[in-house]
């Protein structure tokens, strides 16, 4: 597909396999065999997903894991410590993803605590082991978390460009905002940020979305929604979307998009599997061939003439002429049949046999 980056999700690695996994292997790219730069989040959007099952405290965040329900208690600094094993080459601040409907006293008091969670997941660095020009560790890239408020925004912006990161990030939405406060935040936000460094729009993946923030000044876009569409045959395509799904589709034939030139589309050449040819019970003229020599084994040295199928075939002829035998039945039918036999001998005899010497 020509992908010249991929997203780690640093919540999930940490359940499974675990931390105490990867590290054997030096980080993602040899436990993945990924060569290219890896980018990995902090997790503030999975902790948020959690809802009722944590919280949330100055120090960090407490959870019981979804997976076997053990206590954990990450932090900026067990995030940094997590991404370092992982050995990625853009690491994220561990942040809180604040709800769309938190407002007044509440969200300013968040937004300072990120705000302090961004100086300390600065403070604790990340080394470097990689010399190559993608590695920009030993600092620490932001996300800035931007409320549906300009003021607020605006105010998280000019701190967070006065830390001189390599890179920024835009969170928080697409949280349950309606689209229209989402788009107007990211037409405002991105231009608040240092335009000489890398702006990143975290969450966002719709096609629509994605030319709409291009055009806003975002280079680095991540969503689950294009794979994860893919996986339940939901399509985009240039003239709408397409849902594979659904009844009218099971029989076409036609590629996705007639007038794309991708792999999946162009390449498509659709073929019908021919139908089985069942096995045959009488020994015609074609009897010692088999159905389907497609699925025999390839030849090799244990045969000498190097043709199985047809030692296979020699071995199943019929004798004399006359139609392979059939497979013998299973013995309990057999002992069945001749205790029923039996059965019925002793009645007749008990009807005539014992009849008769008795009168």
């Amino acid at each position: 597909m020509g992908a010249q980056i991929i997203l780690g999700n640093t919540f999930h690695l940490w359940l499974r396999p675990g931390i105490d996994v990867i590290r054997p292997f030096d980080g993602l790219h040899r436990f993945e065999g990924w060569s290219q730069p890896i980018l990995t989040d902090s997790g503030g959007f999975q902790v948020w997903s959690l809802g009722a099952m944590r919280t949330i405290s100055e120090e960090g965040v407490r959870f019981a894991s979804p997976v076997n329900g053990d206590q954990h208690v990450p932090d900026p600094e067990v995030s940094m410590q997590i991404q370092t094993v992982l050995d990625s080459d853009i690491v994220m601040q561990f942040d809180e993803c604040t709800p769309y409907e938190t407002g007044g006293p509440h969200h300013h008091r968040r937004r300072r605590r990120a705000r302090r969670w961004s100086c300390r997941c600065a403070g604790h660095g990340v080394a470097s082991t990689n010399s190559s020009a993608w590695r920009i560790r030993t600092r620490c890239s932001a996300s800035c978390r931007a409320a549906c408020s300009r003021l607020c925004a605006r105010s998280r912006s000019a701190q967070l460009a006065e830390m001189n990161l390599p890179g920024y990030a835009i969170g928080g939405i697409s949280v349950g905002e309606p689209k229209q406060d989402m788009r107007r935040i990211v037409a405002h936000t991105p231009q608040r940020l240092p335009p000489h460094k890398p702006r990143y729009l975290m969450g966002v993946g719709t096609p629509e979305d994605l030319v709409d923030g291009v055009a806003h000044g975002v280079d680095l876009f991540d969503c689950v929604m294009p794979t994860r569409n893919a996986r339940n045959g939901h399509l985009f395509t240039r003239f709408g979307d397409l849902r594979l799904r659904n009844a009218r589709y099971k029989d076409d034939p036609r590629p996705i998009d007639e007038t794309c030139s991708c792999h999946a589309c162009a390449d498509f050449q659709p073929r019908l599997p021919a139908p089985p040819r069942p096995l045959r019970r009488d020994a015609g003229a074609d009897a010692h061939q088999h159905p389907q020599p497609a699925l025999l084994p390839e030849p090799d040295a244990r045969d000498a003439r190097g043709d199985r199928a047809a030692t296979l075939c020699r071995l199943a002829r019929p004798v004399r002429g006359r139609p392979l035998a059939r497979p013998m039945k299973p013995l309990t039918t057999v002992f069945r049949r001749a205790f029923g036999v039996l059965i019925a001998l002793l009645v007749l005899f008990e009807e005539w046999g014992w009849g008769r010497c008795s009168g």
